[in-house]
This record gives structure tokens, sequence and C-alpha cells, in this order.
């Protein structure tokens, strides 16, 4: 990010943990104090098998799959939309 200030150029960085609801929250507050708005969303972390191939998962591993690559995201989306609304 510095090399990017050099240039002039703003950036910004934050983490969340789109699977933990207090993550989301203090991102949501946080981008609503310093921008007030969305205007771009990319939504780009995942998991994939954490044991072995496709058909070699068990329910626990499709699970914590699922949940943080489609629940997360969705509640994350779900609970910024009103900034997003806004730009």
């Amino acid at each position: 990010m510095q090399q990017l200030k050099k240039q002039g150029i703003i950036a910004f960085g934050k983490v969340c943990h789109t699977g933990k609801l207090e993550h989301r929250k203090k991102l949501k507050i946080w981008i609503a104090k310093f921008f007030g708005r969305i205007d771009i969303l990319s939504l780009n972390a995942g998991v994939g098998f954490h044991i072995g191939d496709f058909l070699g998962q068990d329910e626990e591993g499709i699970d914590k799959m699922f949940s943080m690559n489609c629940k997360s995201v969705y509640l994350l989306v779900k609970e910024l939309m009103p900034l997003l609304l806004k730009g």
C-alpha cells in the first residue's frame, strides 16, 4: 500500500473473516464511518476441500466449505446492502 500512496493513490485494507458476525459488523461500521457507501464489492475469499478430493469429503468438510463459500458471502452482502444501495 505504501507504493500506491507514493503514486498518489488512496488505498485501504481491512481484514474481515466473513464467517464471523463480529468481523462483518465491524467492517460495516468502518465503511459507513469513512465512506458512507459502497460503490463496488468484490467477493474473492473462499476455502476449498481441506482433506482429499471432491468425492473423498466427509460431511464436516462439505459443511465448512458451504458455510464459508456460500453462507458467509450471502450474509455479508445482505448486511452491506444498505451501503451498496447508496453507492
